[in-house]
């Protein structure tokens, strides 16, 4: 018990970075004391290409620029950077 309650404890990084796949005990049994998922096991993020790092300054850019100039207050602003962002994201 006194297992589980420090698995808790930790955060999800640390408890995926204690699976150790050549354990006796199965994966399934591990991410089931760490409390996760077994494809999060598994997973290995990617970063994004300097394609998409590209496209992303880029809408930034675009956005600011068209806030700005529609909006001073800072409320407004906001606002309509957060629907222009999800109008570009999503589209």
């Amino acid at each position: 018990m006194i297992f589980c309650h420090g698995a808790q404890a930790m955060g999800q990084p640390e408890r995926k970075a204690k699976i150790n796949s050549p354990h006796d005990l199965p994966v399934k049994h591990q991410c089931q004391l760490l409390s996760i998922s077994r494809s999060s096991a598994y997973y290995q993020s990617k970063a994004p290409c300097d394609e998409e790092l590209g496209l992303m300054h880029h809408t930034l850019m675009r956005c600011t620029y068209v806030i700005h100039s529609m909006a001073p207050d800072d409320y407004v602003m906001h606002y309509w950077m957060r629907r222009f962002i999800y109008m570009h994201m999503n589209h």
